[in-house]
């Protein structure tokens, strides 16, 4: 593990991992199309071999009808290759959601790798 980067705000997202507003504003920050750019932007940051983002909405509140809490994406990128996969842990608290998707991206790593 080298490089590590908590990036909870949108303007943190365009700050630090420049994610454009535009593609917040059109999607949102819990987006497939948000996580991509995180993780490929991340790439580019941390020169990292593989690289993870990981944004959603973990509660208890944040959540609407089209993003509701426990909405989450994990994206991957080793080289060329990209995954973005999309979650939803329903009836859980935040720090359940939280746990269980550190423990699916773990999951999702050692089958990407």
């Amino acid at each position: 593990f080298d490089f590590g980067m908590v990036t909870y705000s949108n303007q943190s997202k365009m700050l630090h991992l420049k994610v454009s507003a535009k593609l917040i504003q059109k999607y949102g920050a819990v987006s497939k199309n948000c996580c991509a750019a995180m993780v490929k932007n991340l790439s580019k940051i941390s020169k990292s071999k593989l690289n993870i983002a990981i944004t959603g909405i973990a509660g208890p509140s944040g959540g609407s009808k089209l993003k509701p809490v426990g909405l989450v994406y994990i994206g991957l990128k080793k080289k060329d290759k990209i995954q973005i996969h999309e979650f939803f842990f329903k009836n859980m608290n935040r720090e359940k959601i939280r746990t269980i998707s550190i423990k699916k991206t773990v999951e999702l790593i050692r089958n990407f790798i």
